[in-house]
């Protein structure tokens, strides 16, 4: 059964008090391309539950080999909101691992960053997903607040840091 939050207390050097409108995504109504693509889907579980994944926001902390296959799992599904964090480049050994790269993305003086190269997965699959992109790891601040707004976050990481915080 879904249950509605409205409010997020986080307690630490100072209290935080986070409400529905700061922890949703932007929700909306699903394109009619959207519909085709999970017809099956809502079939077996209902539109109001296809409507409420899709508009969920996920959280991806890495965007690698193990990050980039559940982005592109995600993707498909049609949901529609992302939070992508991954502090590193591209680089030639991600090649043979990473979902949605290509050798094109070896081509340029400055490799473009893991979360760049998401987004243009997503992007391939919906044009239209509101995608966040932080360029960093879970320590920073800012990750924390953009995480905090999601509905789902995958530990995606290959650094003991990262696993430590999300436990």
């Amino acid at each position: 059964e879904w249950l509605p939050v409205s409010h997020l207390h986080v307690i630490g050097t100072e209290l935080r008090r986070y409400t529905r409108d700061v922890l949703r995504g932007e929700g909306g109504s699903l394109s009619p391309t959207s519909r085709q693509v999970l017809a099956r889907w809502a079939a077996l579980v209902g539109d109001e539950k296809v409507d409420r994944s899709c508009g969920a926001t996920v959280g991806f902390l890495g965007c690698s080999g193990t990050g980039s296959p559940a982005v592109e799992t995600i993707a498909r599904a049609q949901v529609a909101n992302f939070v992508l964090v991954d502090g590193q480049r591209f680089a030639a050994s991600n090649l043979e691992r990473m979902h949605g790269s290509g050798a094109s993305d070896l081509e340029s003086d400055v490799a473009p960053y893991k979360v760049e190269v998401m987004e243009r997965l997503i992007r391939d699959i919906n044009p239209t997903a509101n995608i966040t992109k932080i360029v960093g790891n879970g320590l920073d601040d800012v990750v924390l607040d953009d995480l905090l707004r999601c509905d789902l976050v995958l530990g995606l990481t290959d650094t003991v840091h990262g696993r430590v915080l999300l436990g």
